[in-house]
C-alpha cells in the first residue's frame, strides 16, 4: 500500500502529489530482488525456502532508511514475510 505525500513549493504554492513506498513494501520488494540475484548465482531452491543472508538485511534495512528517514521495526520486518534478528530493526 502506497501513502501519498503532499509536497508543496515556493516556486507555484501549488502542492505536488509524489507517492513513497511503506517499510513493508520497501522490505518486500528488496527480498524479491535478493531471491532473484541469488538464483543468478546459483540458488535453485524453492522460493520459500530462501533466507535472506545478513548482507541482504542489512541492505534492505538501509533502503528503508533511505526511503522512509527511519530502519524497520519488527513488525514491519514480520508483516513483509520475513522476520529477522534484531540487528536488522529498530523499535
Amino acid at each position: 500500500m502506497s501513502r501519498a505525500v503532499i509536497l508543496s513549493t515556493k516556486a507555484n504554492k501549488e502542492p505536488i502529489m509524489t507517492t513513497s513506498k511503506t517499510a513493508i513494501e520497501i522490505i518486500q520488494h528488496e527480498a524479491e530482488l535478493c531471491l532473484t540475484e541469488a538464483r543468478k548465482q546459483g540458488y535453485d531452491g524453492a522460493d520459500v525456502d530462501y533466507h535472506l543472508t545478513a548482507e541482504d538485511c542489512d541492505y534492505i534495512a538501509d533502503q528503508v532508511k533511505v526511503s522512509c528517514g527511519r530502519r524497520p521495526t519488527k513488525v514491519e520486518w514480520d508483516d513483509a514475510g520475513h522476520p529477522v534478528g534484531g540487528a536488522h530493526y529498530d523499535d
